[in-house]
């Protein structure tokens, strides 16, 4: 070799390594990107379209004030608001929380506000929240592709930080505050993000970069207080991780602390221009720069120490460890973990401790009117990060009898957290919550737990649709358009129809039935028509009444008696309509009832060849009401029992017109397949990178 070659050499391997390192990244970034794809697609699959508590009202109210007049504020007069125990401005009400989540939620408002304007007034409520129900999927979703990053930046397979953004995305609570507005998910991104962007800086090749990067950490935490001040939780993690990394190495120890202070100095000067501007707003809204929009309350911290950690821990309620199964993992995983990487053991250890220990004294340490312990979701993906060596060794190569047996029992763990989670998705969590004796019982008796009361009535639910598919013979069922039934007792009449009743008809084979209806027509006199507004079709053909009773003056009420042949009945459908013209009682002035009501059926009677038919019911639902409180309560009170809290089923029993409700679905379905879309193009780009690369080894715990 000559000397020229000889001193070429080093430079093309420099250069080739550069080159490779590059390739690498750019792999990662692209995988990193088809998870986050995937992940949104999942979880905007998985939505429910509705809000659950007044803190997501207070907060889709603080986004209306901020599109429409660029401030946070809410009317007094709005339903459901958190309000702050400080003065009003100009009239509108600041609330308790902090205005970051609702000014990024502003593009999703205002694309729901078209939304709901294609559905007018009567739709415009639910379809606005709709859309901005949306919002979390894609924070979670981010979350979730974080911690497949962080799995490759610890040195881990790609397949073992799938399997750690599936264990948190599809088997923890993560899943149910996806579908909702809280702030905590947020919040968790961010906080996650800051950790992340804090472990990479200070793997920087040299120290100023080392330094400079520090800024993004504390720009990023210090922005999460923005979202829920709760974030300044993790200052202290951070300073420890912070300092952990600095002092670490062989240097003297005057260059370590030296160091630190350089870098603490940068990380610290992240935290300037939100912080600052953070102090401005609070000052601002609440006339104190260190005032928040939680007050100055006294009994904040009155929960036994004893009681929030098993409550937050382990308890039939709130406990963690029912509610995100894969814990397991971190657990067995903590030791192996932490003797790897001590430094991110110590970040992980600090935050689950001062969060747990934080919480457990709060008074409303449970967060509840939510799915698991609401508040411990912001710590949640640091606590999952253990349980990456026990995941790497689940997906190890080879086969055993050791190594099926644990494979067979993380199966389980997350098979069980996964269905813990599809009973959320079943029944909305506000059920066992409306439905509890007491907050007591709810959260420590097994019995009352949200768990089991959910999956109670999941059964309860599937079984009576299972009733109503499957009829049994010589009854008829309350199908469509009736109003529930006035009686207080469990009574199928009276009751009113909307317009259009349907009844479905199973005779026994071969009878010939006999109808009596009787009605009411409270429509006002100049209304009622000379002669029966009542129209009954079996099929397409038309019935006429064999017999037509008046039982009140003025046309206002009758008996309708009908005679179906056998023939008849076979040929042409099961189905009996019930037509009659519909009214507004609140807009002709004779009561407040604002809705469009038909007849006022007193009695249904049927008989098929002179045997009395029994009567059944269907899962009756009025139309989604307009105002938000009511939609609210449409949305998740055991009066309204959906067949599942999922937003399909959710738009067919909302009852929009049919060309909207297509409309609000195939929009669904195409961002959906957009989402998949890319994330497969992104895939595809780095299979190929992949294949450039020179393969790796893997790192095992």
């Amino acid at each position: 070799m000559s000397p020229i070659e000889e001193q070429d050499s080093p430079f093309d391997v420099t250069s080739a390594s550069v080159n490779l390192t590059d390739e690498a990244t750019r792999r990662d970034r692209l995988w990193t990107a088809s998870a986050f794809l995937f992940a949104a697609a999942f979880f905007l699959l998985l939505g429910s379209g509705h809000i659950y508590a007044r803190d997501e009202e207070t907060l889709y109210q603080m986004a209306d004030g901020i599109a429409l007049h660029g401030e946070p504020l809410v009317s007094p007069e709005v339903w459901g608001i958190v309000e702050s125990t400080s003065r009003s401005k100009h009239g509108l009400r600041p609330t308790s929380y902090g205005p970051g989540q609702p000014f990024l939620a502003v593009p999703w408002y205002w694309v729901g506000r078209a939304v709901g304007a294609l559905g007018g007034s009567a739709y415009a409520v639910y379809l606005s929240r709709f859309v901005v129900l949306t919002f979390n999927g894609f924070v979670t979703a981010a979350t979730a592709a974080l911690l497949f990053r962080f799995a490759l930046v610890f040195g881990y397979r790609a397949r073992v930080g799938v399997a750690l953004a599936v264990c948190f995305g599809m088997a923890t609570f993560a899943l149910i505050q996806a579908r909702t507005f809280f702030a905590e998910p947020l919040t968790a991104l961010l906080v996650l993000l800051a950790f992340f962007l804090m472990r990479q800086a200070t793997s920087a090749p040299t120290e100023r970069q080392r330094a400079l990067l520090l800024t993004g950490p504390g720009f990023v935490l210090a922005s999460a207080f923005w979202v829920k001040i709760h974030a300044a939780l993790f200052v202290p993690v951070l300073a420890l991780y912070l300092t952990l990394m600095a002092l670490s190495g062989n240097a003297r120890a005057w260059q370590r602390w030296r160091t630190l202070l350089g870098r603490g100095t940068w990380w610290i000067g992240g935290f300037v221009l939100p912080t600052a501007a953070l102090l401005l707003y609070d000052r601002w809204l609440y006339g104190n720069p260190f005032t928040t929009g939680y007050g100055d309350n006294p009994n904040l911290f009155t929960t036994p120490l004893k009681t929030g950690l098993y409550g937050l821990l382990y308890s039939s309620g709130k406990g963690i460890i029912w509610y995100a199964p894969p814990l397991l993992f971190a657990l067995i995983g903590f030791i192996p973990f932490i003797r790897r990487f001590p430094r991110d053991g110590g970040a992980v250890c600090s935050a689950a401790a001062i969060n747990v220990f934080f919480y457990a004294r709060l008074q409303y340490w449970h967060g509840d009117g939510s799915w698991g312990p609401r508040y411990l979701l912001i710590v949640l993906p640091w606590l999952l990060l253990p349980a990456l060596p026990v995941l790497d060794r689940l997906l190890l190569p080879g086969w055993g009898y050791a190594k099926t047996v644990a494979r067979v029992g993380a199966g389980t763990v997350l098979l069980i957290g996964i269905s813990v989670q599809v009973l959320a998705i079943a029944v909305s969590f506000d059920v066992p919550i409306v439905t509890s004796t007491s907050e007591q019982a709810r959260f420590f008796t097994p019995s009352q737990s949200p768990i089991v009361v959910s999956a109670r009535t999941t059964r309860s639910r599937f079984g009576a649709w299972w009733k109503e598919q499957h009829p049994e013979v010589n009854t008829f069922l309350l199908a469509q358009g009736f109003v529930p039934a006035e009686a207080e007792r469990a009574t199928h009449f009276p009751r009113w129809t909307y317009g259009d009743a349907i009844v479905t008809l199973n005779p026994k084979d071969s009878a010939a039935l006999h109808i009596k209806l009787t009605y009411f027509d409270h429509r006002p006199a100049a209304m009622r028509a000379t002669v029966t507004p009542v129209t009954v079709t079996i099929g397409t053909e038309t019935l006429a009444p064999v017999d037509r009773l008046p039982i009140a003056a003025g046309n206002e009420g009758f008996i309708l008696a009908y005679d179906i042949p056998s023939a008849m009945l076979h040929a042409a459908s099961m189905h009996l309509t019930i037509h009659t013209p519909t009214w507004n009682p609140a807009q002709t002035g004779v009561s407040n009832r604002d809705e469009d009501l038909g007849i006022f059926v007193n009695n249904l009677e049927l008989w098929a060849d002179g045997v009395p038919m029994v009567a059944e019911e269907a899962t009756l639902f009025p139309p989604v009401p307009t105002t938000p409180r009511n939609v609210w309560f449409w949305s998740n009170y055991p009066q309204f029992p959906h067949l599942l809290d999922w937003w399909p089923v959710m738009l067919r029993d909302a009852r929009l017109p049919s060309a909207l409700a297509v409309s609000v679905s195939a929009g669904m379905l195409g961002c959906i397949s957009l989402l998949v879309g890319a994330a497969g193009v992104c895939l595809r780009a780095a299979r190929r990178l992949s294949r450039s690369l020179p393969t790796t080894s893997t790192a095992s715990g």
